[in-house]
């Protein structure tokens, strides 16, 4: 079981919607947008897709795999990313704005 949200499953849109929109009371919802990096558990990722622990270098976290560095392609895929999540989060499920890391 992962530990962070995905905000870019379906699954997390219809329950963050319904959360956000059938509250009864006056809420502010922001969401905060990071990647995990270099602090990544390689297992984990391993596990849940086969993923690489990817990072801006190849400076390893404290204990951690050494991360493949992200090519310029994959860092405008990230910025996609980033962007498909924040509007995922304002426009479907009703939140009121997005902070990214």
């Amino acid at each position: 079981m992962p530990s962070t949200l995905r905000a870019l499953t379906s699954t997390f849109v219809s329950d963050l919607r319904r959360l956000s929109f059938e509250q009864t009371l006056t809420i502010v919802l922001f969401a905060e947008l990071w990647a995990l990096g270099r602090a990544a558990d390689a297992k984990v990722l391993k596990s849940e897709g086969g993923h690489d622990v990817v990072s801006a270098s190849d400076v390893p976290f404290e204990g951690g795999a050494t991360p493949r560095p992200l090519s310029k392609e994959e860092i405008a895929e990230y910025v996609e990313f980033y962007a498909r999540a924040a509007k995922n989060f304002v426009e479907k499920c009703g939140g009121d704005g997005v902070e990214s890391k």
